[in-house]
């Protein structure tokens, strides 16, 4: 069975967007763990420093579900 996860990528993890999109659709097989997808972008584990799925916090090895929402962040600097 396949689901579909909306990605949204921030900051200097937008280059990692499948299609050149900063967020679109993915799908993917039933099962899929946040760190496969990360692992499949591309995007190491330590660039990946904020993961949200649905607005609240997540870790690498959740497993995603049809019509998640998951935001990436890198490290974040300021002033």
């Amino acid at each position: 069975m396949r689901i579909h996860v909306k990605l949204k990528l921030f900051a200097s993890l937008r280059k990692y967007a499948p299609g050149g999109s900063t967020d679109g659709v993915m799908e993917l097989e039933q099962g899929t763990r946040i760190s496969q997808l990360l692992d499949r972008l591309g995007i190491e584990p330590r660039t990946a420093k904020i993961i949200l799925r649905n607005a609240r916090h997540a870790e690498p090895e959740d497993v995603l579900a049809d019509g998640d929402v998951l935001a990436v962040f890198p490290p974040l600097a300021g002033g």
